[in-house]
């Protein structure tokens, strides 16, 4: 069984909801890159080779839902959350 942390999962979700990766990788203050190279690894780990491979295996997996949505929806408040200061520190002369 694949097992996904929730990061992963949340960035399943964005590509389930066809974000684009400078949509992501802007949402979460990180390059490109960087995000290609996560989504890359994931993939590779899913057994999938492209976005759309892999929205319908995490679909078909049930990786898309949760009985913990609501702590799924913190999480991804607090990556954003950690995102943002993460840039307010950055921009701390």
């Amino acid at each position: 069984m694949l097992q996904i942390t929730p990061w992963e999962r949340i960035l399943l979700r964005l590509v389930a909801k066809d974000e684009s990766t400078s949509d992501i990788a802007a949402r979460f203050d990180m390059s490109e890159g960087d995000l290609e190279a996560h989504l890359s690894r994931l993939f590779g780990r899913m057994g999938v080779s492209n976005r759309q491979e892999a929205s319908e295996d995490a679909r078909r997996r049930g990786l898309l839902t949760s009985p913990s949505m609501t702590a799924e929806s913190s999480s991804e408040a607090l990556i954003a959350r950690v995102s943002a200061l993460m840039r307010e520190l950055a921009a701390t002369p």
